[in-house]
């Protein structure tokens, strides 16, 4: 983690009236974006164009490099590449009369377009009670993939997390996942991250301790009908199937048996 710079971003948007769960968010995505460097050029950019990071900076400052608007090159702490932002950007900085690299002029800039083009993402975020959704609202909205990625959201989630308990509320975390029991693999049903942000009690019986977790899903959180993951809801797989409904009832452990056994091609319980 760049811990300077993280503070700086932390207390920044913290007098911004942001709460810990939302600078947590944003936080955890600029350190996958850019690693919190605020003079980052994306690593094929630099090989695209046989220059450094620094040596890019530079010459965008002094006038030398003058593409720097339309060279389709991710830079900064939040990876501007869109050609109308990085002109933005730019243009802040010169009226600044600061560096494109200056962390304020950045902050200032991505505040900015937070209150502008990403007003429905910054409402979401104020009222944010959670570093998963923070991260996930930050990920959708402002990185705006493609295709939703599983994936990159927990790996955004889990930075999120390390900047929440460094700065807010520091609480157990133990690294790696368990997700198999008596030889079933839950890996498909369950996500410590999301479990962890969704269900307060769980959170405190098991602090971010994965293994704690897990055990907390088989033995307590299954039997409700509560959710492991963003992907599975038994509720609603008991509502599309009716014929299981007539089977297996309340006994939610079953629905999720049935469903990790239909997506692996294995005789369904």
């Amino acid at each position: 983690m760049t811990e300077d710079l993280s503070k700086t971003v932390w207390d920044y948007f913290s007098a911004k009236g942001l709460n810990p769960f939302a600078i947590s968010g944003i936080l955890g995505n600029l350190y996958i974006e850019s690693g919190l460097s605020s003079n980052k050029l994306e690593d094929s950019a630099q090989t695209r164009l046989k220059i450094t990071s620094e040596e890019y900076t530079k010459m965008v400052d002094n006038g030398q490099y003058k593409n720097f608007v339309k060279d389709i090159a991710a830079y900064g702490i939040a990876q501007w590449k869109y050609y109308k932002r990085k002109e933005s950007l730019y243009n802040f900085a010169k009226k600044n009369k600061k560096s494109i690299s200056d962390v304020y002029i950045q902050l200032d800039f991505l505040w900015y377009e937070f209150a502008t083009s990403y007003i429905n993402m910054l409402t979401e975020l104020r009222t944010c009670n959670s570093i998963y959704n923070s991260s996930r609202i930050v990920y959708l909205n402002f990185k705006n993939p493609d295709i939703q990625n599983t994936v990159a959201i927990n790996q955004r989630a889990e930075e999120s997390i390390k900047f929440y308990n460094k700065y807010a509320a520091p609480v157990e975390y133990t690294p790696g996942i368990y997700r198999s029991n008596n030889g079933t693999d839950y890996s498909s049903v369950f996500d410590p991250i999301y479990y962890y942000d969704s269900y307060a009690d769980s959170r405190s019986r098991c602090g971010i301790n994965t293994d704690k977790l897990f055990r907390d899903f088989l033995s307590f959180g299954i039997s409700l009908g509560r959710r492991g993951n963003n992907i599975f809801d038994p509720k609603i797989y008991r509502a599309n199937n009716p014929d299981l409904d007539e089977k297996f009832g309340d006994n939610w452990s079953r629905y999720y048996l049935h469903y990790i056994a239909s997506i692996t091609n294995k005789e369904p319980i």
